[in-house]
């Protein structure tokens, strides 16, 4: 699989197959998931890090070419790739969300890891190019969420979660996880809270103000992969799209309340080709 990340109230996965861009949507909503097929100039299969706007067009960053890093817009009514900009900057992986009216999104660049934001879909300053290093290029996907006026963030095989002040400019560990933790995505963070989702193990859940322990709030009983999850946080639930079955999705609802998760049905809608 390559590129997703969760936005509004879809998730998004875009990946290369038969020489056709695949657009896979599924509206937490509705349970339904559609297809798109889209041919562009440029393939779009190493798409690492996607953002639905508040008009309803993703934007996509990835590294299709190894010489630089590329982000473009989709335009999902007409289906068309409606512009591209080059930043000239090779990128391991990425991982982002849509905050201020502005796109921010993390990259691994040679062990760095800085932080980009592009207003207007503009590259305009890179937020912490040196701010700290972790020699490791080889990280996997970021996961990342908002909390008050920063933006946190960690990587499946990070064992901190770092909080970044977008005002001030400044980057700071808060939470650290477990040595025994193997993988993990950062959920969710609202009201002092955050929640982790750990591989095979369950659902964290931490105090942010005062740096409380994490504590367990409940187990997974289900099939899906952390590297193939996507997820979301809608009405008081989580809600987990694996791409990681081979016979097709499998969605999970995991309920905070009786902290017990459930797999849901899918409605798959017709498939449509478009030619860019």
């Amino acid at each position: 699989m390559e590129g997703n990340l969760l936005s509004g109230e879809h998730l998004y996965n875009i990946k290369r197959q038969s020489g056709k861009t695949q657009i896979w949507r599924y509206d937490i909503k509705t349970f339904e998931i559609k297809r798109w097929y889209l041919w562009t100039r440029e393939p779009l299969s190493r798409t690492t890090c996607i953002i639905e706007l508040p008009n309803g067009e993703l934007f996509c960053y990835g590294n299709d070419d190894p010489r630089t890093g590329i982000s473009y817009i989709i335009d999902l009514k007409t289906m068309t790739v409606k512009r591209r900009v080059f930043d000239g900057v090779p990128c391991c992986n990425a991982g982002g969300l849509y905050f201020q009216n502005s796109v921010f999104f993390l990259r691994s660049i040679y062990g760095k890891h800085p932080c980009t934001r592009m207003d207007k879909y503009d590259i305009i300053e890179d937020r912490w190019k040196c701010c700290f290093a972790f020699y490791n290029a080889m990280l996997n996907l970021c996961s990342c969420t908002v909390f008050k006026n920063s933006i946190l963030f960690c990587a499946l095989n990070w064992k901190i979660i770092y909080q970044f002040d977008i005002n001030i400019n400044s980057c700071s560990e808060i939470l650290f996880i477990d040595d025994s933790v193997n993988q993990f995505k950062i959920l969710f963070a609202g009201n002092s809270r955050a929640y982790i989702a750990v591989k095979q193990t369950g659902i964290f859940e931490s105090d942010l103000e005062n740096q409380f322990a994490w504590q367990n709030v409940g187990k997974f009983n289900c099939d899906f992969h952390m590297n193939y999850c996507l997820f979301k946080k809608l009405l008081g639930d989580f809600y987990f799209l694996s791409f990681f079955d081979y016979l097709g999705f499998s969605c999970y609802r995991f309920d905070l309340k009786t902290k017990k998760m459930n797999k849901l049905k899918l409605k798959y809608v017709s498939s449509k080709s478009i030619i860019n």
